[in-house]
């Protein structure tokens, strides 16, 4: 026996292995790590937001007290955010009510000056406003709250200006809202039609153009009636000029909304007055000396036998008899406007002839409007808003045509307009005709043109069509 002979431990006993300890330490680090990256983050982004929330707050504020020191007829309880709202009759907004009674009621209330017929003279105009109540606007760039719903109904922030407000959100974005507008539609304007043959009639149309140091604006817009109704726009308009480049002659027309296609009526109509009136104006008549009898039959032949044509009806149909059935399928009214671009003494010469129906014509200078004629003018000077319109082909009336011959100056305005614009104006508390004097005061691009015809009104849903000349 070896005393000496120890055994040696056994090859099969392990200890643990340092790397795979140090593998899920360094993970679990870089974890805590990143959870606390997070954090950090998420307190930056928050006092950012509040920061930035702060100096936009701080902005709008000293954007109110510079407004006020400049307008004292704006405060900060009239800048407010409206919200649109799928109630009411319409659709479609609901706004809060913006018909505060103004701080100068006479001036406000004050009737448009009328041309009088008997001296072929139009007054003076006086100013409808003093410079202090001048019409501007400012947009501001909306901040939407996030704890709102806005995929379908964007919050929409104006700012009021006097007697109206400017959209600043959406499709109607830089439309002016006029009174209480609750039951205008807010929706998106939809594809619509021509009725039977399914082509396509634009919503709107419009174009400025200049000759002679004259600038003419052409443009006729969809009411919104008719957007909600999905039927086309009824207003037509059209332009043309005599052989030699002297006479300019636009032509609007406004289809009666019962006639189920007075669109084509309309635009028909306008057509056909223009040929026929330029045909005239070649063939050496002056403008003032013009057949306007001769020009209203022939038009009213041409409907009959565009009627004849298109709805098949047998051609030994009496006339008056044919005239009542077209006149409520196509049946319209009917405004010429002749300029003669010749300058004499620095003035131009003008004709404005209603042929039938309800349209009217102003003359703007010095910011004030005044009324040069309209269809629905009563021997008193008073305005039939509803009065029954006796559409072409029919036999006008023994009033028609209107004619009135007038000069306008340099910086002086006039235009032919249908009732659809024409009533607005009418109506002094509403305040369209200051809005009109302002926007309109000088030439403006066609796309203003739009904006500025497409405002939004109570109780005012009609097609808009309007030819205005600037001298």
């Amino acid at each position: 026996m070896n005393l000496f002979n120890f055994s040696r431990p056994s090859s099969s006993t392990s200890y643990p292995d340092i790397g795979t300890i140090a593998i899920p330490i360094i993970v679990i680090i870089l974890l805590i790590i990143g959870v606390l990256l997070s954090l950090l983050g998420i307190i930056i982004k928050k006092n950012f937001s509040q920061k930035e929330s702060n100096q936009a707050m701080d902005t709008d504020d000293r954007h109110d007290e510079w407004q006020s020191n400049n307008d004292d007829s704006v405060n900060k309880e009239e800048c407010q955010s409206i919200r649109t709202d799928s109630e009411g009759p319409y659709g479609y907004t609901d706004e809060q009510e913006f018909t505060q009674s103004p701080t100068d009621t006479s001036s406000r209330s004050r009737k448009n000056l009328q041309y009088n017929s008997e001296t072929n003279e139009v007054p003076s105009p006086s100013p409808l406003h003093r410079p202090e109540d001048r019409l501007s606007s400012i947009t501001h760039s909306p901040r939407l709250n996030q704890n709102q719903d806005n995929s379908h109904h964007p919050t929409r922030k104006t700012v009021k200006k006097n007697r109206y407000v400017i959209i600043a959100e959406g499709l109607k974005r830089g439309i002016a809202s006029f009174g209480d507008v609750k039951n205008a539609p807010n929706r998106d304007p939809l594809i619509v039609l021509s009725n039977k043959d399914d082509s396509y009639f634009p919503g709107c149309v419009a174009d400025v153009i200049v000759h002679e140091n004259l600038t003419i604006g052409i443009v006729a817009v969809r009411g919104l009636s008719h957007e909600e109704n999905k039927k086309v726009r009824q207003d037509s308009v059209a332009f043309g000029v005599s052989a030699n480049g002297r006479y300019l002659i636009g032509s609007i027309a406004d289809g009666v909304s019962e006639a189920e296609f007075s669109h084509k009526g309309s635009y028909y109509a306008t057509q056909k007055i223009v040929k026929s009136v330029r045909k005239k104006l070649d063939e050496g008549f002056h403008p003032e000396d013009l057949p306007w009898e001769d020009i209203t039959n022939h038009v009213r032949n041409e409907l009959r036998a565009r009627g004849k044509r298109t709805f098949k009806i047998a051609e030994d149909a009496q006339d008056q008899e044919l005239d009542s059935h077209l006149a409520k399928v196509i049946g319209t009214t009917a405004e010429v406007l002749i300029i003669d671009s010749k300058k004499i003494n620095d003035q131009v010469s003008c004709i404005r002839a209603s042929l039938a129906g309800d349209g009217y014509s102003f003359i703007i200078s010095n910011d004030s409007m005044t009324l040069l004629g309209s269809g629905k003018e009563t021997p008193s000077g008073d305005f039939v808003l509803n009065e029954k319109v006796c559409a072409l082909p029919k036999d006008p009336g023994p009033k028609y045509p209107l004619i009135n011959q007038v000069t306008i100056s340099k910086n002086e305005a006039i235009f032919i307009t249908s009732d659809g614009i024409g009533d607005d104006i009418s109506k002094p508390d509403l305040g369209i005709d200051v809005y009109l004097c302002d926007k309109l005061a000088k030439p403006v691009p066609a796309y203003e043109l739009i904006k500025i015809t497409s405002y939004l009104a109570f109780q005012s849903h009609d097609d808009r069509s309007m030819i205005i000349v600037w001298a």
